[in-house]
């Protein structure tokens, strides 16, 4: 964090400048009545006091009687009533206490890098399995997808020599953009995370805890994107063929969620208890824990693809089928080579379909980016800052991830409901995107609701970046 005054950079959790040792919010103690006020201006916005006078000129008559009573000095500067202190009989427990959170903040530390450390290796294994299971058998891996079937595999799928080539193209373009996303992300990432790293060796201020929160949602973002455009999965009459992660990548996920959770608890222990008004602590505290659950909610859920079918061709025979983004695409140049090669007829609507349903498509892997990215922004500092002030930006960004989520169900609700009919045969299932719009919308209440609620209470303000 930069003071407002000399610039010099801070630390997240920092309340006063390590260089002019001002107050980073910008305000000051009221020398007439000790409140806190902006200290842009020259009078008080409580007493109405001058910032600049003495208590004399404030206070003409009964200044001596008044100065003793509220602790304020001839000289005009709040004064607060100190109680005397016993003299410690040891200084034993300060050095032990100390010892212990060097300690923690050790650990935390570490556990920190290696959250970052898994998420960059586990990020170059990602992919997915096939698993074809019966009632009377278990799944068993038929086919393995991971991230560098984009980079080839993919592409190779679509004859080049087909006339209606470029049909097919945008479930590989879209699932590269993705990966090469997903990665780029990952290194950035890891190369910030490797530069505290170094600071935290050279015991300087580092801020590991807050990249561990940034590597572990990318990683997590990362198989979101992924599995967007690889979701298809078939559930019939006793048979279900599903799109799974694999081991490396539920790995991943287990071990980078338990090294990030146990450094901030850490962390937290370290940086002592509350610090504010107490409701507005628990605000703050139950505000980032719903908008974590719900954030955790809505990841899988826009993981199951864009689109869910269910038909029935005769009793008890039922067929439910997820469609990501890449099956989407090449169902379509399948029905584009029949279309071209049979009926010109439904050419001109085939096209027609085809233009409104990709854009579409990239409108609900556009959302996701700006989902993914705001959330990220948010939680950097909402959870490493668990129960201590929300800063004005992390609220902003909330909202916006929220209101990402909403959009994205709207948009996948209408595409679901607008695909072209003779490409899906069957009831649409719309529950995924009406559940995706009310956790979006209950995203948004819970962090405007926390921002209203927190600066109802004069001993705590969020503070903006």
């Amino acid at each position: 964090m930069k003071c407002v005054r000399c610039g010099t950079e801070n630390i997240e959790e920092a309340k006063f400048c390590k260089k002019c040792g001002k107050r980073l919010d910008g305000k000051a103690v009221c020398p007439n009545c000790g409140r806190m006020i902006p200290d842009d201006g020259e009078f008080c916005i409580y007493c109405g006091a001058n910032r600049n006078a003495t208590y004399e000129e404030n206070h003409p008559e009964g200044s001596k009687t008044l100065a003793s009573e509220t602790n304020i000095s001839n000289s005009g500067i709040y004064v607060p009533t100190r109680k005397p202190v016993e003299k410690a009989v040891s200084e034993k427990p300060v050095i032990a206490d100390t010892k212990r959170k060097h300690f923690l903040h050790l650990f935390s530390s570490i556990f920190a890098s290696l959250t970052i450390l898994v998420c960059f290796i586990f990020a170059f294994l990602l992919g997915v399995t096939t698993s074809v299971g019966t009632a009377s058998s278990a799944g068993v891996s038929d086919q393995i997808y991971n991230i560098y079937y984009f980079f080839s595999d993919a592409f190779k799928a679509i004859p080049d020599s087909s006339p209606v080539y470029s049909y097919g193209l945008i479930g590989p373009v879209l699932g590269l953009m993705s990966v090469i996303l997903g990665l780029g992300g990952t290194v950035i990432v890891t190369i910030f995370g490797v530069r505290e790293f170094v600071r935290f060796l050279q015991k300087k201020e580092h801020n590991l805890q807050k990249y561990s929160v940034i590597s572990l949602f990318t990683y997590l973002s990362f198989i979101v994107l992924y599995m967007m455009n690889m979701a298809t999965s078939m559930s019939s009459s006793g048979v279900t063929i599903s799109i799974i992660l694999n081991g490396a990548t539920i790995a991943g996920i287990v071990l980078g969620s338990v090294f990030m959770l146990a450094s901030i608890v850490l962390n937290l222990i370290v940086r002592g208890g509350i610090k504010q008004n107490i409701k507005a602590y628990l605000i703050n505290a139950i505000s980032t824990a719903v908008f974590t659950i719900l954030t955790i909610v809505s990841i899988p859920l826009i993981g199951k693809g864009i689109i869910t079918i269910s038909s029935a061709t005769g009793s008890p025979y039922t067929l439910t089928t997820s469609i990501g983004i890449n099956g989407y695409s090449s169902s379509m140049f399948n029905f584009a080579t029949s279309i071209y090669y049979g009926s010109d007829d439904l050419w001109d609507e085939f096209v027609m379909n085809f233009v409104s349903n990709t854009i579409f498509i990239v409108v609900l892997f556009m959302l996701v980016i700006l989902f993914v990215y705001s959330l990220i922004q948010c939680l950097k500092n909402t959870i490493t800052n668990f129960g201590f002030e929300t800063k004005k930006q992390s609220i902003i960004y909330g909202v916006i991830s929220g209101s990402s989520i909403t959009l994205f169900g709207v948009f996948d609700l209408v595409f679901a409901t607008a695909i072209s009919p003779y490409f899906v045969s069957g009831d649409r299932n719309l529950v995924i995107p009406i559940v995706l719009m009310f956790l979006g919308l209950l995203m948004d209440v819970c962090m405007i609701a926390s921002y209203f609620l927190q600066n109802k209470y004069k001993n705590y303000s969020t503070v903006s970046e």
